[in-house]
């Protein structure tokens, strides 16, 4: 549980990714809503596990993880089945996720470079996927129309960049736009 907006101690982010690594299949649920602002890189997750932001009435994430412009976020290095959901990732560095060597892994209900204000907030690429396969970024497990699930926008080079990586799923996503398609 994060229950602390504070880079790190005890509730915080950086403590929960540290508990997941040596618990697989941890849930790390936020029951703070606010933003992080990093003072250093996150532990690269590597093993399996969820961590899940809060929605506000309209579905955007609540939850923001700011990397200062200073600081990679998320790297998921060679671990399989996680899942990200429910954040805003802005102002990394490097990429707001980064998937390096894995696979299975679920993206969903982000907005990654910009904030749930839609002020763009640029991290130097939106997702990476390295050397990974079968990955799920986005969803739209009811067919809805007009449904999008991942926001990935105002970054400075591609939202998505895929190096060394095949058959992973990228739909139902706004790319490149803000929420309103604009």
């Amino acid at each position: 549980r994060i229950t602390t907006l504070n880079n790190s101690n005890c509730g915080s982010l950086r403590t929960g990714i540290e508990y997941a690594n040596c618990h697989p299949n941890t849930q790390i649920i936020f029951e703070v809503n606010g933003e992080i602002l990093l003072l250093s890189c996150l532990p690269k997750i590597i093993n399996t596990m969820s961590i899940i932001g809060n929605l506000d009435s309209l579905g955007r994430p609540l939850n923001i993880i700011n990397g200062d412009n200073e600081h990679k976020l998320f790297e998921i290095k060679g671990v399989n089945n996680c899942v990200i959901e429910n954040l805003c990732l802005i102002n990394s560095n490097s990429a707001g996720l980064l998937l390096n060597g894995s696979s299975y892994n679920k993206i969903c209900n982000c907005w990654i470079g910009m904030n749930f204000n839609k002020e763009i907030n640029s991290n130097k690429y939106g997702i990476i996927l390295y050397n990974s396969t079968n990955n799920t970024i986005g969803s739209n497990p009811e067919f809805e129309q007009e449904y999008f699930s991942n926001v990935i926008s105002g970054n400075k080079k591609s939202g998505i960049y895929l190096i060394h990586s095949s058959d992973n799923i990228i739909q139902n996503n706004i790319i490149g736009l803000s929420p309103q398609c604009d």
